[in-house]
């Protein structure tokens, strides 16, 4: 490895991650989520933040599990839910389960 190289491992359940990135990453997606849906009428999108038994229906099943504390919150929105005119996108989530 060359001098001056950083590794970084990301573990989404770690309590340095829910601080001031987390809060800055849930504001950016909500005003995104704001303006998709003020520009455009037909599309209806939804940051997954809720606990993990009300948003699995809007994911798919396609979601990453973190063995961290069984509470079955999620941790983290990696796609946000969409509908757009008839089409159904369906969001994905790493979880605590």
């Amino acid at each position: 490895m060359p001098d001056g190289a950083v590794v970084a491992a990301h573990d989404p359940g770690a309590p340095a991650l829910r601080g001031r990135d987390d809060r800055h990453g849930h504001a950016t997606a909500t005003s995104v989520v704001f303006a998709a849906q003020e520009d455009h009428p037909g599309v209806d999108v939804q940051l997954l933040a809720r606990p993990y038994r009300e948003t699995k229906a809007m994911t798919g099943g396609n979601d990453i599990r973190h063995a961290l504390d069984g509470s079955g919150a999620v941790l983290r929105c990696l796609r946000l839910w969409a509908r757009i005119e008839n089409e159904t996108l369906p969001g994905r989530v790493i979880y605590a389960g």
